[in-house]
């Protein structure tokens, strides 16, 4: 094999590496969960795919109230 073509099979393997997931491919839903504790969430910034199931979990002392506001997200 040449060396251009060791070369060019390399780079194209690196960029099939890279590329993020074929157009239409459904990322898989997540579990995650966001502790709320005294005035702060965490962790303070979580994106999830599409139909991922977040817990939100109060310690048993929880005093303060809090809210949760989407800045972006899909309509509905």
């Amino acid at each position: 094999m040449t060396r251009s073509r060791t070369l060019a099979i390399l780079a194209g393997t690196a960029a099939l590496a890279a590329a993020p997931a074929a157009v239409g491919a459904t990322p898989k839903p997540q579990k995650k969960t966001v502790k709320v504790l005294d005035n702060y969430f965490t962790p303070a910034k979580l994106t999830v795919n599409r139909s991922s199931t977040i817990t939100w979990r109060w310690p048993d002392d929880a005093g303060d109230t809090h809210d949760v506001v989407l800045t972006k997200g899909p309509p509905g």
